[in-house]
């Protein structure tokens, strides 16, 4: 009789380690396309509130929802068992908080096209690697 081994819950060490390394590549292609946007006219792009997306704004929500994130990993990840139904969870919810913000492009003051999808990129380019780390490094 064969019993299944299932793997240890990943540690906060660990898991900061992956959101570290997640949050390194969002940072890193978010500042690429904010620069090649900047170069294309796209950016600095005026919202709704008088306010200009700059690199700061980008740098933040790149940074802060990852961690918020990463949060949100290690308490599924202590409270759902077993990690792969937990990493399941995870990928779900995740994918579904990308795809609301994904909607606040919307808000800009007559975005251009450019515009618009430079900045749903940069969702993306926020989020998956995170999520990418977090459910295969962690």
């Amino acid at each position: 009789m064969r019993s299944a081994v299932t793997p240890p819950k990943p540690t906060l060490a660990s898991i900061a380690r992956a959101a570290g390394i997640g949050i390194g590549v969002a940072i890193l292609l978010n500042v690429i396309l904010y620069f090649v946007a900047t170069g294309a006219g796209w950016l600095p792009a005026p919202t709704s509130m008088g306010t200009v997306i700059t690199i700061v704004p980008v740098l933040m929500f790149s940074i802060v929802p990852s961690i918020l994130g990463a949060v949100v990993y290690f308490a599924i990840t202590r409270y759902i068992s077993p990690m792969a139904r937990a990493n399941h969870i995870f990928a779900i919810v995740a994918s579904i908080v990308l795809v609301v913000m994904a909607a606040s492009p919307l808000g800009l003051a007559a975005p251009t096209v450019g515009t618009a999808m430079t900045l749903e990129i940069m969702h993306l380019a926020a989020g998956l690697p995170l999520i990418y780390t977090l459910t295969k490094m962690a």
